[in-house]
């Protein structure tokens, strides 16, 4: 953290501290009218907090404009985003007002709810200066009319910045705690439930999972440990089985769509789903990309991982935050493997063998062009598949490729198969 906080501010040197500090003291001229927008943040939308909820700041912001005579002619709100970089719709709507000339002052409940950035807020109030806006905080008296007002304002614009840091440390912290025990962090995973049956909130539960409603399962350890699910697992083993005998992830998915399937104890026919994404999407239809994430996952293969994450990010562009993030190159490959408290659904050897296969199969130098091949495939690109040569249209191949599949033998499939 500390070289971190360096890294970001070891270009504010005291002489272009005490600069911006004079640029302070200077005083700016009132506004010649008294329109107001009101900015309310939230970064975590909590059911029956009132506290700091979005009309509660609405409510003080409306009280404080009402004593100052201020005119209020916009509620712009950002709900459920993070104050530590500028990506948000509301904000970026604000900054656009304020070109236009709509807006002579920005209200809040607190000078946090602007930002939680102390770079990006002097950013901020450089940018409002030159379009003559004032910047009001109505419970912490900042009145940027005045200098105190102004001074207080570059203190608790960095001071805003500490709870950032520190959740983020608090987080990463708990979640290596969790990985060394051999325990998962996140959510859903196909193939997996929490075990706690009698509460069940799992998108594969009601109406598809046969334990729904009934006793919690013990192996869960009341719902720390990931316990296989009674339908999913089959699926994902199947998936793990099919993919060396030389079915493509495509094949694969296909398979699990156009098919129903009986259980190894039980009579009845299940079709298989995915788990969808809670609150987004619900299950459905398998994927060739759903298939290839289940054979990467070392997960299923009785391992808890962890994957290339970037460090706390705080840099921002107020106008053009998409410009500012930081992204991670290879985050498919862990960086760390446990050993975890969870059932493995597919040996350790099966899992190393898909592994090799797709590695195999993607197999490219940096430049993007393909590696020397070790075997000569007299077809490839002249042969033709059969089901696909009718569906010749613009963008759809119809010829072979040749891959060895992992395997020692000369394999050729159609061009459109994953």
């Amino acid at each position: 953290m500390h070289t971190e906080l360096h890294s970001r501010y070891k270009n504010a040197t005291p002489e272009k501290i005490f600069e911006k500090l004079s640029e302070f003291s200077k005083t700016n001229p009132a506004p010649a009218r008294n329109r107001a927008a009101v900015y309310i943040r939230k970064s975590r939308m909590i059911k029956d907090e009132t506290a700091y909820s979005p009309k509660e700041q609405e409510r003080a912001c409306r009280e404080f404009a009402s004593n100052e005579g201020l005119e209020i002619i916009e509620i712009i709100q950002d709900l459920d985003r993070s104050g530590r970089n500028s990506d948000r719709e509301g904000f970026q709507r604000l900054l656009r007002m304020i070109k236009s000339g709509e807006l002579d002052y920005v209200l809040v409940q607190y000078l946090d709810r602007e930002f939680r950035n102390g770079i990006s807020f002097i950013q901020f109030y450089d940018f409002i200066q030159n379009y003559g806006v004032q910047f009001l905080s109505v419970n912490e008296k900042l009145d940027t009319r005045s200098f105190t007002g102004r001074f207080m304002l570059f203190v608790l614009a960095v001071a805003a910045e500490l709870p950032v840091w520190a959740a983020s440390e608090r987080v990463r912290e708990a979640k290596r705690a969790r990985r060394t025990k051999g325990l998962h962090n996140g959510g859903y995973r196909l193939g997996y439930c929490n075990g706690l049956c009698s509460t069940c909130s799992d998108p594969n539960g009601k109406d598809f999972c046969p334990l729904y409603g009934g006793p919690d399962r013990e192996e869960s350890c009341r719902g720390r440990v990931q316990v296989p699910h009674p339908i999913e697992q089959h699926a994902v083993r199947l998936i793990a089985h099919k993919y060396p005998s030389g079915m493509s992830a495509r094949e694969i998915s296909n398979f699990l769509n156009d098919n129903l399937f009986q259980l190894p104890q039980g009579s009845q026919h299940v079709k298989f789903r995915t788990k969808g994404v809670p609150g987004s999407y619900p299950p459905g239809p398998f994927r060739p990309e759903s298939v290839l994430d289940i054979l990467r996952n070392p997960f299923y293969a009785g391992f808890v991982s962890h994957h290339p994450t970037p460090d706390l990010n705080m840099n921002d562009n107020i106008e053009n935050p998409k410009a500012a993030r930081v992204g991670v190159k290879n985050r498919r490959t862990p960086d760390e493997l446990h050993q975890g408290q969870h059932e493995a659904l597919i040996p350790v050897e099966l899992w190393q063998e898909n592994l090799l296969i797709l590695r195999n199969k993607g197999n490219r130098v940096p430049n993007g062009q393909a590696r020397e091949r070790k075997r000569a495939y007299l077809l490839a690109g002249i042969g033709r598949c059969a089901e696909c040569h009718n569906l010749a249209a613009p963008g759809h191949a119809t010829h072979l490729r040749g891959t060895p599949n992992g395997s020692n033998k000369r394999v050729y499939r159609c061009a459109n198969l994953t």
